[in-house]
């Protein structure tokens, strides 16, 4: 199977049998469904998949009984087992197992974990929730990939109050009916903590057209993404990007239960992901070309910074052609650069291999620092024109 490289030349892996299944689902860009039935699908295959992987496992001893208190951030819930079955109840801004009350549950097992499986309700669908029962915690995996958005709830024995239940359910309730608004809008702003970085619109059976202005990556205005995947319970979008240094796609990851995006840098979650908040509503045309040229001149800003000092730590060889370090070189990727002999050491000129957002600087450096530096134009289109 061909990958293609995400920002920063990582990847768009997979998971296994252990995972939401091998590949990724392409879907039909021609009949893109729109947000409530494709996770109301979605979740349904997924409750197939655990049903059929979980529930024909060998028989497991019963689950221990009592009751507990769930606890984690803003979610809170309750969960009994007893002589007369699994009930359980969760409450929380993304996700609810309904109104105050607790609901059936079941016991399912595979050879490592149990899992305990309720519906439940998001902002954007319905479905069925499968939580691991580990020590003193249950833990719903809300991501494709291994780690990522897990909400992982705290048991302490006890009881909530009916008043208590009532408060989280109203609350969750008012959370809930304001995200399926949000999601039939279909608009959101793309924020790096309070940092206004992109904006998309989901159209539903239209491909989402989106724009992302940061000073590490930026698309040349507003466009649509070019394909989009399932990849369990996430959307997985790739899109033209700049920097793209061997002609390769860029891929966002869109978690719809909790309206997050990550900007990935491998198939497997790091630390140096990116993770953006979908926060509802529109951009303004003015809010846009401000964030565009914040994130336009930043980017610049940290060529003209970056290049030299990378090729400063190369002149302490006092070699012509410089040596470059892999990490350097990395780094430099994108840059043409020609070595000049000079009397007193060595020029080298660096050009842009394609002038692009990350890739603008044209530079003569020497032995004693910067002779002469540019950053070259890109044309870029955010105009917004209403359908």
């Amino acid at each position: 199977m061909t990958t293609e490289r995400a920002p920063f030349g990582g990847s768009l892996g997979t998971r296994g049998a252990q995972g939401w299944g091998s590949l990724p689902t392409v879907v039909d860009l021609d009949h893109l469904p729109g947000p409530s039935a494709w996770l109301l699908g979605l979740w349904q295959s997924v409750a197939v998949w655990l049903f059929f992987t979980l529930a024909c496992q060998p028989t497991a001893p019963p689950l221990p009984q009592g009751s507990w208190v769930l606890q984690a951030d803003q979610a809170h819930g309750q969960l009994v087992v007893d002589s007369e079955g699994c009930r359980i109840g969760i409450w929380s801004p993304e996700l609810s197992t309904g109104g105050p009350g607790l609901r059936a549950c079941s016991a399912l097992y595979d050879e490592k974990a149990t899992w305990i499986q309720v519906p439940f309700r998001s902002g954007s669908g319905e479905g069925q929730a499968a939580l691991q029962w580990q020590v003193q915690t249950l833990v719903l995996p809300l991501g494709a990939r291994d780690g990522e958005f897990e909400l992982r709830l705290q048991m302490t024995p006890g009881a909530l109050l009916e008043s208590e239940r009532l408060l989280f359910a109203d609350q969750a309730e008012g959370s809930l009916l304001a995200w399926e608004d949000a999601w039939a809008a279909g608009r959101f702003r793309l924020q790096s903590g309070e940092t206004l970085v992109g904006d998309i619109h989901f159209q539903g059976e239209q491909l989402p057209v989106l724009a992302l202005y940061d000073p590490s990556w930026m698309t040349s205005g507003l466009i649509p993404s070019s394909q989009v995947l399932l990849d369990g319970p996430d959307w997985v979008l790739r899109l033209p990007i700049m920097p793209s240094l061997d002609g390769e796609l860029g891929i966002l990851r869109i978690n719809r239960v909790l309206a997050r995006m990550v900007v990935p840098f491998g198939p497997e979650p790091t630390d140096v992901d990116r993770v953006l908040a979908l926060v509802p509503g529109s951009v303004t045309q003015a809010e846009r070309d401000a964030a565009v040229q914040a994130a336009w001149i930043e980017g610049g800003r940290r060529e003209q910074e970056l290049v030299p000092a990378l090729l400063a730590q190369a002149y302490a060889e006092k070699a012509c052609p410089l040596p470059l370090a892999p990490d350097s070189a990395a780094l430099l990727q994108g840059y043409s650069l020609t070595a000049s002999p000079l009397a007193e050491g060595c020029e080298i000129l660096v050009e842009p291999t394609q002038v692009q957002h990350g890739r603008r600087l044209s530079a003569r450096i020497g032995p004693k620092g910067v002779r002469a530096m540019i950053l070259r134009e890109v044309p870029l289109d955010f105009e917004y024109v209403e359908d």
